[in-house]
């Protein structure tokens, strides 16, 4: 009887119930040796930006290779230069337009100038990026250049904001980043 129960108490402790592999989507380290689990290295993206990604699809900052960025000739990083969308909410059935586009080379600034009709209007934008890298920050901007509204994840791998306006005018999204990523901006503007 010894023997079983001794037998037995082996076997629970070698058996593991829990599965080792988490997944492909990177997460957060942590701040203690080890900061990965078995199987996953630790990828220092910035200064304060650590994450476990598993050791067959490791990708390393330095060597991500950025998409075309056809809004980056010319340069959009100041407002005197955003990329001009055309979106404005006119007619009776506003057109959204979708912009491919990546934050390329690291701490890249792109902009998108829209224009709302009236005070009230909604301004829309959805930002779909890699998973793979972190997520860029999304702004809403005035035409002085000061913060609105910052954009909210509530789905991985997509931020949006949806904005009401005070007034007619100018409006900027900003996006940018401390890595490169790539990313598809969807921009609309909705009359009240």
């Amino acid at each position: 009887m010894r023997r079983a129960l001794l037998v037995f108490f082996w076997a629970l402790v070698a058996c593991n119930p829990y599965d080792p592999n988490l997944g492909e989507i990177p997460f957060l380290c942590g701040t203690d040796p080890p900061r990965c689990p078995e199987g996953y290295l630790a990828i220092v993206l910035t200064g304060t930006r650590c994450e476990c990604q598993r050791n067959d699809i490791a990708v390393d900052p330095n060597q991500y290779e950025c998409s075309d960025d056809p809004q980056e000739s010319p340069t959009n990083d100041s407002l005197g230069t955003a990329t001009e969308t055309g979106v404005d909410g006119s007619g009776t059935n506003p057109q959204a337009r979708s912009f491919n586009a990546a934050v390329c080379p690291a701490s890249d600034i792109d902009l998108y100038r829209v224009t709302a009709p009236t005070g009230g209007s909604i301004v829309q934008v959805s930002l779909t990026f890699d998973v793979m890298r972190s997520p860029p920050a999304v702004e809403l901007l005035n035409s002085d250049g000061a913060t609105l509204s910052t954009g909210e994840s509530t789905v991985v791998g997509t931020i949006t904001i949806a904005k009401s306006v005070d007034g007619g005018g100018t409006y900027f999204v900003k996006v940018s980043d401390e890595m490169s990523v790539n990313y598809r901006v969807t921009l609309n503007v909705l009359r009240p």
